[in-house]
């Protein structure tokens, strides 16, 4: 209508494509769910409930989906998955954690990563403390932040998506041995979507990494720490034998 008693009628078809982009977000130190964070993908936002949960509605294709959130006192995030060819399905699940801010002095590292291998665990080689041979922290020993080795497994995730987050709480003179062990589940670093995030403080500066187009086996050999400066050297290799002592 113009309002002024001329009307016209017409038609449209109109289609409709839709799709959500759904997961959960939780403190990589403690697993617990994240409420008020924001979330944008692909320059679609949303933000999680009490329960650490969003849902983000947009056109579900096939290619890379760029992740960012931030909410107070933690790290900032951004992360990235792909969604290949054959994916059909009208839904997608991506649940990923968050690093507090780290302490003075502490250096954190997040694992996150998909639904498979559903078991990925993080090892960190410790360098000989005081004369003390200190082998690696991991599932099997998770160390201690108030005595050697001063580094902790926080949190340790066998069903996919992460958090694996270890947190160093003071650096000793030598090289610190990060890397990933594929324990179980299907596929393989390059498929897993996985992404490290390496924090420092107060600033969260550090390293973000993934997995190397090349190379194959169940070691992802990521990078190594030097316990005097605190300096990262990336290696960033996938290969079949183990960087760190078993």
């Amino acid at each position: 209508s113009d309002g002024v008693g001329g009307s016209d009628v017409a038609s449209a078809a109109v289609r409709v494509v839709g799709g959500v982009i759904q997961g959960t977000i939780t403190n990589a130190v403690n697993g617990m769910p994240v409420e008020s964070v924001s979330v944008s993908i692909n320059g679609n936002d949303g933000i999680t409930n009490d329960s650490g949960m969003y849902n983000i509605y947009l056109s579900l294709q096939s290619g890379i989906y760029n992740v960012e959130s931030m909410v107070d006192s933690f790290c900032p995030f951004d992360g990235s998955f792909t969604l290949d060819e054959n994916f059909s399905s009208n839904s997608f699940t991506y649940n990923f954690s968050i690093s507090p801010i780290p302490e003075p002095g502490e250096i954190r590292i997040v694992l996150n990563w998909g639904p498979n291998p559903r078991d990925l665990d993080s090892w960190l080689g410790i360098p000989d403390i005081d004369g003390q041979t200190m082998g690696k922290v991991y599932y099997g020993n998770r160390g201690s932040s108030t005595s050697v080795p001063f580094a902790t497994l926080d949190t340790d995730v066998t069903g996919g998506y992460g958090p694996e987050t270890i947190t160093i709480k003071q650096l000793f003179p030598g090289k610190y041995i990060y890397c990933i062990h594929l324990y179980s589940g299907t596929g393989t670093f390059q498929t897993s979507d996985a992404t490290i995030k390496i924090y420092d403080s107060p600033d969260c500066t550090g390293e973000t990494i993934q997995p190397s187009n090349g190379g194959e086996g169940i070691y992802w050999y990521v990078c190594d720490i030097d316990g005097e400066t605190g300096s990262i050297t990336v290696v960033n290799q996938v290969q079949n034998s183990s960087p760190v002592e078993n």
